[in-house]
């Protein structure tokens, strides 16, 4: 699920899920639950059912999942909202707290600083967005494909350490040059 940067009428700068992935589950909730209903009322609901109420319910999860970060630069804090329904982690951190906002990329199925695997396939080159803590723990905000991304994420971490006063680093700028393939074209 994509995250998107908007800055409030109050200062504040919220990165959280766009509402659009919520419509979506929605509307799937709509249709799987009103064909079970469907089913319950004419009295044609056989073991298979199991499979529609499973799904709704794995919709239902979708639609009341939450992760937002808020960054309020006037209050000197961030606060973060993540988990399902009612069962969500509220967590505030105060600036003093944090020591940096972080860019770094991998590309999956290598190690750290491994620069010989390469982007393809399942292997995706990857950008997490990160909050790291004076004690050197750190806080993800987002992990998402590079090319999903597109520069997104970086641009939106940039802005954040700047409206927010706090030291931004980026393992690597953003590389906007794709490699194009034969089987691409």
């Amino acid at each position: 699920m994509r995250m998107i940067m908007k800055v409030l009428k109050s200062g504040e700068i919220s990165y959280a899920i766009q509402n659009l992935y919520r419509l979506v589950y929605a509307l799937f909730c709509i249709v799987i639950g009103s064909g079970f209903i469907v089913a319950v009322t004419e009295g044609s609901l056989t073991v298979a059912a199991i499979i529609p109420v499973i799904l709704f319910l794995l919709g239902l999860i979708g639609l009341t999942y939450q992760e937002s970060w808020v960054f309020d630069p006037h209050a000197e804090i961030v606060k973060s909202r993540f988990g399902v329904a009612v069962f969500i982690k509220k967590e505030t951190i105060p600036s003093d707290k944090i020591r940096s906002i972080e860019i770094t990329h991998f590309v999956r199925g290598g190690t750290t600083g491994d620069t010989s695997v390469i982007p393809k396939g399942r292997n995706k080159a990857m950008v997490v967005f990160s909050i790291v803590l004076n004690d050197n723990t750190k806080r993800d905000v987002e992990i998402i494909p590079e090319k999903t991304s597109a520069g997104r994420t970086e641009k939106a971490a940039q802005a954040i350490a700047a409206a927010m006063n706090l030291p931004f680093y980026a393992d690597r700028e953003y590389d906007n040059i794709q490699k194009v393939t034969v089987s691409e074209l």
